[in-house]
């Protein structure tokens, strides 16, 4: 069963990688007239890791945390999802950016797989059945 849910604006080019990919998963028809708002507050957490003795960091964590809420037909739900990753650290400052994209792209994807799957499933939970 389709719910049509109207995905908010999240700043920032993760918010955006991360709209784009809830919108494929929550409305997978496309976006359409909503009974339902999500509203989702992204943020990062960058962490250097593995300092070598010659205090130099080898490998960063990256912390990403999306708070969330649906609203819509007088009801409210919330919640968060949260992923760790972790990428090296090159001596090549190219390289080490397009290890933290890597991160960041596959982080937004776990953190949009939890939030679609946590709303589909109250939006099922929460429709009438047709018995």
């Amino acid at each position: 069963m389709s719910y049509p849910v109207k995905i908010g604006f999240i700043e920032d080019r993760a918010g955006h990688q991360l709209r784009n990919r809830l919108l494929d998963l929550v409305n997978p028809g496309g976006e359409q007239p909503a009974s339902y708002t999500l509203s989702v507050n992204l943020k990062e957490n960058k962490e250097d890791l593995s300092i070598k003795k010659s205090a130099i960091s080898t490998r960063a964590r990256l912390t990403i945390t999306a708070n969330f809420s649906l609203t819509g037909n007088g009801k409210s739900f919330s919640g968060a999802a949260k992923v760790t990753t972790g990428y090296n650290l090159f001596k090549s400052e190219y390289a080490t950016i397009v290890a933290e994209q890597n991160a960041r792209s596959s982080g937004v994807a776990f953190v949009a797989n939890e939030i679609a799957n946590r709303v589909i499933s109250h939006l099922n939970h929460e429709a009438p059945s047709g018995r």
